[in-house]
C-alpha cells in the first residue's frame, strides 16, 4: 500500500507544476506584474478552453501565492496594501 506524501514547501506537485506551466504559457509577468487572482483566472480559462474539467483542481489565490513562492521562476514585490505582485525572473 502506498502512502500519499504531503506536499511541502520544497517540492512541487504535478498540479502545481501544471499551474506554473499555464501561467508561463499565458505570458503573465513578462511585461507587467500580476496578482495571484489574475493567475487563477488564467488557470480557469485554460481549464474551460481545454474542456478537461473533471480532473483539474483550481487553486484559490492564497494557495497560488504559496505555489508562486515555492517556484523559483518568479520575483515577489509588495504594494502599499500588502498585496503580492509577481514578475517573471529574467533569464541569464
Amino acid at each position: 500500500m502506498t502512502r500519499k506524501i504531503k506536499p511541502r514547501m520544497n517540492r512541487m506537485t504535478q498540479s502545481e507544476s501544471r499551474w506554473i506551466k499555464i501561467i508561463l504559457d499565458a505570458k503573465l509577468g513578462q511585461d507587467t506584474p500580476f496578482y495571484a487572482t489574475q493567475a487563477v483566472a488564467a488557470i480557469i480559462s485554460e481549464r474551460e478552453r481545454t474542456g478537461k474539467k473533471s480532473r483539474w483542481e483550481v487553486p484559490n489565490k492564497f494557495r497560488l501565492n504559496t505555489v508562486l513562492k515555492k517556484c523559483k521562476k518568479f520575483n515577489r514585490t509588495k504594494d502599499g496594501a500588502n498585496r503580492n505582485h509577481w514578475t517573471l525572473k529574467e533569464e541569464v
